[in-house]
């Protein structure tokens, strides 16, 4: 081996060992649109809405889901471990968490007592879902306030 093939192969590796790291250290991947982190609060008829699925669909691209938590409060995650949603327009669909037959089956009951059957949501706010956002960068927060009639 040459001195000068030496020095290129040395310079190979540093240029990828560059891209590595410049690779591990990007904050989101290449194909990934601008994002805006979306939190908020559902409420049905001014009480907290639990477990329920909160979904953002862009008018294109991957949509944003969360399920809210006792308090009504969602943070929603677009993919992975990347919170947030694509920023701009988006159609919001508010609806009952879906559960396999076999997750059903096991939060049948808890220590004997039947877990609470999912809400009604009208369909104004799921299948025909009436609700909207604009999500900007940075922070967002949209809460919503459902009504049962």
């Amino acid at each position: 081996m040459t001195v000068s093939s030496t020095h290129r192969r040395i310079a190979k590796l540093f240029a990828i060992a560059a891209m590595l790291v410049i690779a591990g250290c990007s904050s989101r991947p290449a194909d990934e649109p601008p994002l805006g982190r979306v939190r908020g609060k559902v409420t049905m008829d001014g009480k907290p809405l639990a477990g329920v699925d909160v979904a953002f669909l862009p008018e294109k691209g991957r949509p944003s889901m969360a399920t809210t938590d006792a308090t009504g409060h969602y943070d929603l995650w677009y993919i992975n471990r990347t919170m947030g949603a694509k920023v701009g327009p988006h159609k919001v669909f508010v609806r009952p968490t879906e559960m396999s037959p076999e997750e059903a089956a096991a939060n049948g009951s808890r220590g004997g007592a039947p877990v609470a059957p999912p809400p009604r949501i009208p369909a104004k706010y799921n299948k025909r879902s009436t609700l909207t956002a604009e999500v900007k960068p940075g922070r967002n927060t949209f809460d919503f306030p459902l009504e049962s009639k």
